[in-house]
């Protein structure tokens, strides 16, 4: 029976989720893991440029995997020559690669699996298992969205999340440093985690979003740095296309340049460094150099600004 009366909830606009036709589940690991479970291939390849949650949840299905390595540009080395049934997954680097994933598909075909956890305005290519992480574009705790063709005959729990809102609301309050532990502490609470429908509290913000705003904002950030830092950028994989892009990848010698950015309150994320023993050098080269600057819907123009003195070692 429905409860009426009483203290309120948190309010939130009721809009449209933006990947409305997906599945709406708890992780974009456990989205991986569906397609696994859902169409159990013998092997899959996968890039030794990732991170471990991909090689967890094919130990966990006990799934045979291969890595292949990746250039400058973030493209295959070399293209695997796949047998019947296995998988290639390719992950669209900080939605970059989104033309890139459409000519592996005209190579590969239903047998390509994109992650597009770090491309999540990017929809998917028909007949292609496709995922997402809401998590790493807007303020929830969890959640993934998936594309598949085929589904599993297996009830699934629903997931509930108010507890892994803690450094959410704190930083709404306060700053992310004071929370940070409860941030790592909320990102290790998905490893292992089952497969269960996203929270209702997760999907409730994700229908409250304002999308296109969200999107025009981060494009306009993005090009605003490529504006200022262009020239210097020695990462040559920006092209002039229509995407939401996540970050901007900014590669460099400055080896000093993470450092000065911390100590000016800018938060840079590494990736990956879990992936530090398995790639060759020109990966490794990228995940020591490439620094990913923030332009999210949060950035305003004097962050863009303060952004650019300090990558230029200027005074603020």
């Amino acid at each position: 029976m429905k409860e009426l009366g009483g203290y309120f909830e948190l309010e939130l606009n009721q809009g449209e989720p933006y990947h409305k036709n997906a599945l709406a589940l708890n992780s974009a690991r456990n989205c991986f893991k569906y397609i696994l479970k859902a169409k159990q291939p013998p092997k899959v390849y996968i890039p030794a440029y990732c991170c471990d949650s991909l090689i967890e949840s094919l130990q966990a299905e006990n799934i045979d995997y291969a890595f292949y390595h990746i250039n400058e540009q973030f493209e295959l080395l070399d293209l695997p020559q796949l047998k019947p049934n296995e998988k290639l997954l390719y992950i669209n680097y900080f939605a970059l690669k989104s033309e890139y994933v459409r000519n592996l598909h005209s190579q590969y075909g239903e047998a390509l699996i994109v992650d597009n956890t770090q491309a999540f305005f990017e929809m998917p290519i028909q007949g292609v298992d496709t995922f997402y992480s809401p998590r790493k574009f807007f303020g929830v705790a969890d959640g993934g969205y998936l594309y598949t063709d085929r589904l599993l005959e297996q009830d699934l729990e629903q997931d509930h999340s108010a507890s892994r809102f803690t450094q959410l609301l704190g930083r709404y309050e306060n700053t992310a440093s004071e929370f940070y532990n409860h941030y790592q502490t909320s990102e290790n609470a998905l490893i292992n985690q089952p497969i269960k429908w996203m929270s209702k509290l997760t999907q409730g913000i994700l229908k409250s979003l304002d999308y296109n705003k969200i999107a025009l904002t981060r494009q306009r950030n993005f090009w605003a740095l490529e504006a200022f830092l262009g020239e210097k950028n020695q990462f040559k994989g920006i092209c002039l296309t229509d995407f939401v892009p996540m970050v901007y990848p900014y590669l460099t010698d400055d080896l000093k340049l993470r450092s000065r950015l911390i100590e000016n309150k800018i938060y840079i994320a590494k990736y990956w460094m879990d992936a530090i023993e398995r790639v060759n050098e020109q990966e490794k080269h990228m995940i020591e150099n490439v620094v990913y600057l923030p332009i999210d819907q949060r950035i305003k123009f004097n962050g863009l600004n303060k952004i650019k003195k300090v990558v230029q070692n200027e005074a603020i």
